[in-house]
C-alpha cells in the first residue's frame, strides 16, 4: 500500500504537467483555429468585395454600350434629318413636278437631270451615315468645291421647282444662292469640312423653305488663324424674342437641324451664332480653327 501511494504520489505531477500541456495546447490550437477562420473571413470578404466589383463593372459596361447605342442611333437621325431626308424630299418634288410637266423637251430633261442629281447626293449621305462624317461628298476636292457642288445643284432645283411655282418668290422668281470664298485654301480635317459643309446646308435650307428669302450669300473666308463660314439671307427673319445661339442655349443646343450643326461645331473646336433682326434676314455663323501645322493651299475661287 505504501508503494502504491509512491507510486501515485509520483504520478500526480506527471498528470498535472499532461494536463497543463493539453490546456496550453488547447489554447493553441485555439488561437490556430481562430487565425485560420479570420483568415477564412477575410478570403471570404475579399471575394464578395470581388464579385461587387466585378457586377458593377459589367453593369456599367453594359450603362456606357447602352449610352453609345443611345449616342449613335441620335447621331444617325441627325443625319437623316439634316441631309438625307431632305434631299429625298426635294427629289420627290422634282419628279412630281417633273410627271406634272406637259413638255417633253428641254427642260423636262433638266428637271429629271436635277432629281437623278438630287438622289445621287442622297446616296452619297447614305454611305456616310456609317463614316460619321461627309467622307463622299469631301473626297473630291474637299469643303470649298463641295459647298460649290451643293450651291450648283440647289439652284437648279429651285429653278425646276420655280416653273411650278414651288420655292419661289411672290413674283415666281426662284431665290438665287451663291457662294464666295476668301482667302488662301487650307485642308481641315475631315470632321471639321463635315461640320461646316453640314451648317451650309442646315442654313440654306432654312433659309430657302422657312424664311422666304430671295438671296442667300454663302461666305467661307480663311483667315490668318481659323475659318470663318457664314450663311446670310434676306428673307423674313426671326420673330422678335426667338431663341439664337449662343445666347438663348450656351451650354448644348442638341436636337436636330442647325442645333445639331452646332453640336458638330463644337466638337471641332470651334463656335456658332445666329443673328437676325425680324424683316431683315439671319446670319449663320460658325468659326473654327486651323489645325496645327496646316499651311495655306489652293487660291480662291467664285461660283
Amino acid at each position: 500500500m505504501r508503494g502504491a501511494r509512491r507510486s501515485t504520489a509520483a504520478a500526480g505531477p506527471v498528470v498535472l504537467r499532461s494536463a497543463a500541456l493539453g490546456v496550453l495546447g488547447g489554447v493553441g490550437l485555439w488561437r490556430l483555429l481562430a487565425a485560420r477562420g479570420a483568415v477564412l473571413e477575410a478570403r471570404r470578404a475579399a471575394r464578395e468585395r470581388l464579385l461587387t466589383l466585378r457586377q458593377g463593372s459589367e453593369e456599367w459596361a453594359a450603362a456606357e454600350r447602352e449610352a453609345g447605342r443611345l449616342e449613335e442611333r441620335e447621331r444617325i437621325g441627325r443625319e437623316v434629318h439634316d441631309g438625307l431626308a431632305q434631299n429625298l424630299a426635294a427629289a420627290a418634288m422634282l419628279l412630281r413636278a417633273a410627271g406634272r410637266a406637259e413638255d417633253a423637251g428641254p427642260r423636262q430633261a433638266e428637271r429629271l437631270e436635277v432629281a437623278y442629281d438630287t438622289l445621287l447626293l442622297g446616296l452619297d449621305q447614305a454611305h456616310d451615315l456609317t463614316r460619321g462624317v461627309a467622307f463622299a461628298q469631301l473626297s473630291n476636292g474637299g469643303l470649298v468645291a463641295a459647298a460649290g457642288r451643293y450651291v450648283t445643284l440647289a439652284n437648279r432645283a429651285l429653278a425646276c421647282l420655280a416653273e411650278f411655282g414651288a420655292a419661289c418668290e411672290a413674283d415666281g422668281r426662284p431665290p438665287q444662292v451663291r457662294l464666295r470664298t476668301s482667302g488662301a485654301h487650307r485642308a481641315l480635317p475631315l470632321p471639321t469640312e463635315s461640320a461646316v459643309l453640314r451648317v451650309i446646308g442646315e442654313a440654306v435650307s432654312n433659309a430657302v423653305r422657312h424664311a422666304r428669302a430671295g438671296s442667300v450669300t454663302v461666305d467661307l473666308d480663311y483667315r490668318a488663324d481659323h475659318l470663318a463660314a457664314a450663311v446670310r439671307d434676306d428673307g423674313t427673319g426671326l420673330a422678335a424674342g426667338a431663341e439664337t445661339w449662343p445666347a438663348a442655349r450656351p451650354a448644348d443646343p442638341g436636337g436636330l437641324g442647325l442645333a445639331g450643326a452646332a453640336r458638330l461645331i463644337r466638337q471641332a473646336g470651334g463656335s456658332l451664332r445666329v443673328e437676325s433682326v425680324p424683316g431683315r434676314g439671319v446670319a449663320v455663323l460658325a468659326e473654327v480653327p486651323y489645325p496645327a501645322g496646316s499651311g495655306p493651299g489652293r487660291e480662291p475661287v467664285a461660283y
